[in-house]
């Protein structure tokens, strides 16, 4: 009888043990955002801004997040003019390994990126160390490049990479998006390592540039909704969890 209930006692544990290891990680996320100046617009009178924005992922279970491997980041009733000011694209970047020879102005924002890196097999490890700088180029109309770089001890693995991202239609045509997808190296950046993003924050300045005799903006605003300025991000994990995280700025 003893025999029996040692067993049992022992299975018990493996079946605890094995669901804490094996469990599937939820994750959470929270948005923010504003843009300068808080203003509508209009289709004919359109309103240069500059915007934040910042965001985080976490996990119900307080582990590792799960590898995000796309985003879709929405603005309402905004669009962008990246034909009417200099580029850099992801494909120069890279082939440099550098955004030193980026044009003059091609430069739209900055930020930063914290990671939570550790053994794929222990969604509990957040033992190794990847923050990383953020800076956004202009790739071209529609296009950006997304630029990631950082190197010990900031990030154990020295990073210089730029992620080819574009503009979407979103919020039925009434809003742009943001949209890429992560490189499965940064995801992975060592075989067995799973990096996941816990926060970034970003700044898109506001820039213009005359154009027929008229202000253009970088990023312009062109309507709003109720006098705020609804925000949206569709996050895809690798695991392929679909989740949508939103909040609302002034307008």
């Amino acid at each position: 009888m003893r025999k029996v209930a040692v067993g049992a006692a022992v299975a018990a544990v493996m079946l605890v043990c094995a669901a804490v290891v094996f469990a599937a990680q939820v994750n959470t996320y929270t948005v923010t955002g504003s843009t300068s100046p808080a203003k509508a617009g209009s289709k004919q009178k359109p309103v240069p801004l500059g915007l934040n924005f910042d965001y985080t992922v976490g996990e119900e279970a307080g582990q590792r997040p799960s590898p995000v491997s796309r985003y879709t980041i929405g603005f309402y009733g905004m669009q962008s003019n990246g034909g009417l000011f200099p580029k850099c694209t992801a494909a120069q970047i890279n082939a440099a390994q550098s955004d030193k020879g980026c044009a003059q102005g091609s430069l739209v924002g900055s930020g930063s990126v914290t990671n939570a890196a550790g053994a794929s097999n222990n969604p509990a490890d957040t033992s190794i160390p990847c923050n990383l700088g953020l800076r956004v180029y202009n790739g071209g109309q529609g296009k950006a490049a997304i630029y990631l770089f950082g190197n010990p001890p900031q990030c154990v693995i020295p990073i210089s990479q730029a992620i080819d991202a574009r503009y979407v239609s979103a919020f039925g045509g009434k809003g742009s998006a943001l949209q890429f997808s992560v490189p499965a190296n940064l995801l992975h950046p060592v075989s067995g390592i799973d990096n996941a993003v816990t926060n970034v924050q970003s700044n898109i300045k506001k820039l213009t540039k005359r154009s027929k005799g008229r202000t253009r903006g970088y990023f312009e605003s062109v309507r709003c909704q109720g006098g705020k300025r609804p925000i949206t991000v569709d996050f895809l994990t690798e695991a392929g969890q679909s989740s949508t995280a939103s909040a609302d700025a002034n307008c």
